[in-house]
């Protein structure tokens, strides 16, 4: 999976080089486990997951508060980061 970053973000200065970023930043990020498997079995289970946290950002539209915020849409999105 080819990061997207490069589609979405301006890279400037000594700290996040644009080929680094092409090139190496997925390697190292892979090798942290810090970026999820998107096919298979943890795929789907990320896909489920994000499909979950997507409803209940609709469902605030109607009826929120910050202790409704707090318990369906930040401790949720702390899971999937």
């Amino acid at each position: 999976m080819p990061l997207a970053l490069l589609q979405h973000c301006t890279f400037t200065g000594p700290a996040l080089p644009k080929p680094f970023v092409r090139f190496e930043l997925e390697k190292k990020l892979t090798k942290a486990k810090l970026i999820h498997k998107i096919t298979g079995n943890e795929g789907k289970e990320l896909q489920e997951a994000w499909t979950v946290y997507r409803r209940k950002l609709r469902e605030l539209a109607t009826r929120g508060g910050a202790v409704r915020v707090r318990n369906h849409i930040i401790l949720p999105l702390l899971k999937l980061l």
